[in-house]
């Protein structure tokens, strides 16, 4: 059986990398692709058809998989007992900075658009991680400003500090970041040991023992990049889970959401269920 993939928006830059792993897949047509600005002709070619109309594309053609790209308007666990902290940074030294195309750029930096700066930007992977890790938590307090730039921009750095019952996680997107730290990243402490992510390895401390560098686990065949896991989970009729499950996405969302409210009122906030 084959799938018809239709493609909406191209503003995001990790689009045409998730294009190339589409096409690969050789049960998946690349069906149809729409977005309103020139960024169409860059892909015009890899579809059967485009549009500048998303609304026209889903009645035309509908397809069974749908790629959303444009902007928002549209086991090492158990070894470390109970996990009681995380930490994650990520980000980078700006989306101007780095050479990010001009649509992507105007994306994200249009708060209405983007929800934020780096705040939305790398805020969401770190949310997305500790409600995964912790679950939901009791409240966030977030900060965000622009602490570098000499441009107008509603932020260029942003801290979440998200509340457990028995715990805490802390999250940090930044578009100031020169070079890396050479920390581990991700951390997590538990009663029983602390773990981090160096080089590519899983650092492991437990309790008593000494440090471990160990080998990630590969993914299992069917489930090594998005397309992959996406058509697995179709052709065997199950629900997607893990970090992609549609529940803690939403989730996610819902953190980031109260810590933009934080930023604006200087409160916890409580994120909605």
């Amino acid at each position: 059986m084959n799938y018809k993939l239709g493609v909406i928006g191209l503003t995001h830059g990790h689009v045409w990398g998730l294009l190339d792993q589409w096409a690969q897949e050789t049960n998946v047509v690349l069906t149809a692709v729409a977005d309103e600005t020139p960024l169409l002709d860059r892909a015009r070619d890899r579809f059967q058809t485009a549009y500048t109309d998303w609304r026209q594309l889903l009645a035309e053609q509908n397809p069974d998989i749908v790629l959303v790209t444009t902007d928002n308007r549209l086991g090492v666990k158990g070894d470390l007992g109970q996990v009681f902290h995380f930490k994650f940074r990520t980000g980078h030294a700006g989306p101007r900075e780095i050479g990010c195309d001009p649509y992507f750029v105007g994306w994200l930096y249009d708060e209405q658009k983007n929800g934020g700066g780096a705040i939305a930007d790398f805020g969401g992977y770190g949310a997305k991680m500790a409600r995964f890790l912790m679950g939901m938590p009791e409240a966030v307090m977030a900060v965000r400003g622009n602490y570098t730039k000499d441009y107008p921009l509603c932020d260029d750095n942003g801290t979440l500090l998200l509340r457990y019952p028995n715990g805490a996680a802390v999250l940090e997107g930044t578009w100031s970041q020169i070079g890396s730290d050479g920390a581990g990243n991700p951390m997590l402490y538990g009663t029983e040991g602390t773990a981090t992510l160096m080089d590519g390895r899983i650092r492991v401390h437990r309790r008593g023992q000494e440090v471990q560098m160990l080998e990630p686990v590969p993914l299992a065949e069917g489930e090594r990049n998005a397309p992959d896991y996406f058509l697995t989970c179709l052709r065997e009729e199950r629900a997607m889970e893990g970090m992609v499950s549609p529940v803690i996405g939403r989730d996610a969302q819902a953190i980031l959401a109260a810590a933009l409210e934080s930023c604006a009122t200087g409160q916890a906030v409580k994120p909605k269920s």
